[in-house]
């Protein structure tokens, strides 16, 4: 993933992002439940050395203590992406097992109530274990065993990014809010590279199920490929559907795609409605209320937040890239989208218009959006 940032063009937006997480562990400030030799020790596991003689002076050592805890302070609440933490290599690897990872912002009794992040169960002399944290937020860094032992670190290692927004701004007016879009619409009249509409979500989409509706009045020939839905973080697409050159609706999600047959584009308006969902990877895609074949796709897949949303352009790079070629034409209205799979009596009831689901990622009628060129508002 590039370091630099793609620029938008006439935009006045705030765009949050994670640049690659560095190890702010050697930053932080050490403390432990006891010390086994002198205190200036336990800034040994955090010294960026994965040397393991507790006898060379590599490793931080607690007494026998009941739930004896290490511990860091980062300084500012972080967004913590993995920690690496490196046994001693030159005795006692066994105990090691049943060692606890706990990030949060309490340091409270060293910080041993605050959430987990994973366990030990198992480590040989001197190996590192990388655990997944998976953005988890906190201050405070903190290993525990949670019965009476030692504790010895030889390296602990925290992969982190600051959890303060980071900015882009650029030059025109901010999000625009209106209460309600019920019977209007965006119109993108013809092919563009400029014409789109930045919208903002209500909740982070960090996603492990989604349902996305909207309704489709498309103006383009056949066979040429047309975005309908563009989410973008700094380094991948997170999740497009697209109108395929064949017909079809592809799905994206990291590089992957997924495929569902043709829609009426003669059609004055088409609704559709997908979902999917983590677990088992089921995908569904109903158009008109028909459920199109069910597929299973990016299974253990998780969508996440950051990034930018956008209708009418495909995003190549993190809020630009476009492709005239590309470009949705015609209208959008009744734009909705949920961190969840609607049931079935929901989604017809949508259709028919016989009951309003608002989104609570993205609602219609309270939509928070800005549009950039030729997009008017129907």
């Amino acid at each position: 993933c590039p370091p630099a940032l793609h620029k938008a063009n006439q935009l006045h937006l705030f765009i949050f992002f994670f640049p690659t997480a560095k190890n702010v562990a050697p930053r932080g400030t050490p403390s432990q439940s006891s010390y086994y030799g002198k205190k200036h020790q336990a800034r040994s596991a955090i010294d960026g050395s994965l040397a393991s003689n507790y006898l060379g002076g590599d490793c931080a050592h607690t007494k026998q203590d009941l739930n004896p805890w290490w511990r860091v302070d980062l300084k500012s609440k972080m967004v913590i992406q993995s920690v690496a933490i490196s046994n001693r290599g030159d005795c006692c690897r066994e105990r090691m097992k049943g060692a606890e990872i706990r990030i949060g912002n309490s340091k409270e009794n060293g910080g041993i109530g605050n959430p987990r992040c994973g366990i030990v169960y198992r480590m040989n002399y001197g190996e590192t274990l990388s655990f997944n944290c998976r953005e988890m937020e906190g201050q405070y860094v903190t290993i525990t065993m949670p019965k009476r032992e030692y504790l010895t670190l030889c390296e602990v290692q925290v992969f982190a990014n600051p959890a303060e927004v980071l900015y882009l701004y650029t030059d025109i007016p901010v999000f625009t809010s209106f209460l309600d879009l019920s019977g209007r619409s965006f119109f993108f009249p013809g092919e563009s590279d400029n014409s789109y509409v930045y919208l903002n979500p209500q909740i982070p989409m960090n996603l492990k199920a989604l349902t996305l509706c909207m309704k489709l009045s498309l103006d383009v020939p056949e066979s040429r490929e047309t975005i309908l839905f563009s989410y973008r973080t700094l380094c991948q697409d997170e999740f497009n559907l697209w109108i395929e050159i064949s017909g079809k609706i592809g799905l994206y999600m990291s590089g992957d795609a997924v495929y569902f047959p043709p829609i009426d584009q003669k059609r004055e308006w088409n609704h559709l409605c997908l979902t999917w969902e983590f677990t088992h990877g089921r995908t569904e895609l109903w158009v008109n209320s028909r459920r199109q074949p069910t597929q299973f796709y990016s299974r253990r897949h998780q969508i996440h937040k950051g990034g930018i949303a956008i209708i009418g352009q495909d995003q190549d790079s993190l809020g630009g890239g476009f492709d005239a070629k590309q470009s949705y034409i015609g209208k959008i209205k009744d734009l909705n989208m949920w961190n969840k799979v609607l049931p079935l009596r929901a989604i017809r009831n949508i259709f028919r218009d016989e009951e309003v689901w608002k989104g609570n990622i993205f609602a219609w009628s309270s939509l928070t959006y800005v549009t950039t060129g030729n997009v008017t508002i129907a």
